[in-house]
């Protein structure tokens, strides 16, 4: 598997299929998804059940025309159990254990509701019963979609309510078998696509939030990145910057160099040209003139341009008594010579010899 296959993998949402909790490698996400769903659903669930509590006790106008001799019972559980059990849930979501328990005291709620109906479709007549049924089909739409209540509790609200409905109606209401079939086949589908509406409201949601943190987690990573990147390209500016003030400092110097052997040269050319004496520098391996001063010069029957590149052997005489006067061996360094002249007959002869560097 390369890299970029396992990055894939590591990003998939990993999650329960049934309960949509998160599992796995995300496993570790849950608590912190619960604690963003209730702040995320705190003020809509208030406001749900609040609309909840104002409907399903407005509809004891309802019971007073449709069962006119038997509303007070009807009354009773609206008003004297339904209502304060939504009251209650809207009580808890204002206590400090609203995060932990908010969800399944909901769920209760929203049981009480969908049994509170259930109640009052056995009391009702015959022919009044089918007005209230439809009560259990709206707590089913309420609690998939405006109540905020989580899928796991929905569905076991769902799955608690319609096998009572179906169980109390077949024992006590005395209805066809036939009746209970049918009710059964539209409870049962409208109770499977409460839970898909439910299923999938919830599973966007987590998958935003999943979404969300990988953002924000390569931000972070990113963020993290910059600030390495900068503290490096700091780091390597500072280096450069001291390499710089080096490779400066450095140049000066080579410049101090360069003007001292400049000024070192010109001097030397001066005291060359200028010297009474008659000075030759000479190629160390080839005995060549390469410079000969005017006082030289004038030692012998040629011109300064002439001399050049000539063979001093040519021109000059080397006295053979002495050692010291000897040109030395063939060495690749110029060499210097002093002349001087032989008595009447004016023919340079080689005073003395060193070698020398001349740029």
């Amino acid at each position: 598997m390369d890299a970029n296959t396992e990055h894939r993998s590591d990003t998939r949402m990993h999650f329960n299929r049934v309960t949509l909790a998160f599992t796995g490698a995300h496993g570790h996400i849950e608590p912190d998804f619960k604690h963003h769903y209730f702040h995320c659903t705190l003020k809509q669930i208030r406001i749900a059940t609040l609309a909840a509590l104002i409907f399903y006790a407005a509809f004891g106008i309802l019971d007073a025309i449709i069962m006119p001799d038997r509303y007070p019972i009807f009354w009773i559980i609206r008003w004297a159990v339904v209502c304060p059990a939504i009251l209650m849930v809207l009580l808890v979501s204002y206590t400090r254990f609203a995060g932990r328990f908010l969800q399944p005291v909901l769920g209760l709620g929203t049981l009480v509701c969908g049994l509170g109906i259930i109640a009052m479709v056995q009391l009702a007549t015959p022919h009044s019963n089918h007005s209230y049924a439809g009560g259990l089909v709206q707590v089913i739409f309420y609690l998939f979609t405006f109540s905020r209540l989580r899928f796991i509790w929905g569905s076991a609200v769902v799955c608690s309510l319609i096998p009572t409905y179906l169980i109390v109606t077949a024992t006590l209401s005395g209805v066809p078998q036939n009746f209970i079939v049918g009710k059964a086949f539209h409870l049962s589908i409208i109770g499977v696509m409460g839970m898909m509406a439910g299923y999938a409201i919830e599973y966007q949601t987590r998958k935003n939030f999943f979404l969300s943190r990988e953002l924000e987690s390569k931000k972070r990573r990113l963020a993290i990145a910059n600030d390495f990147l900068e503290e490096r390209v700091a780091r390597r500016t500072a280096e450069l910057k001291e390499t710089n003030a080096m490779l400066r400092r450095d140049i000066t110097h080579r410049k101090k160099a360069e003007k001292a052997l400049a000024d070192s040269q010109m001097r030397f050319k001066n005291v060359f040209e200028t010297a009474a004496a008659g000075m030759a520098i000479i190629e160390g391996q080839t005995r060549t003139v390469v410079e000969i001063n005017r006082a030289g010069a004038r030692m012998t029957l040629y011109e300064r341009n002439q001399l050049t590149g000539r063979c001093i052997d040519e021109w000059i005489t080397v006295p053979e008594e002495t050692e010291f006067h000897q040109i030395p061996v063939p060495t690749r360094h110029p060499i210097e010579c002093l002349l001087t002249t032989c008595g009447v007959a004016g023919i340079p002869i080689l005073a003395s010899t060193q070698n020398t560097i001349l740029n």
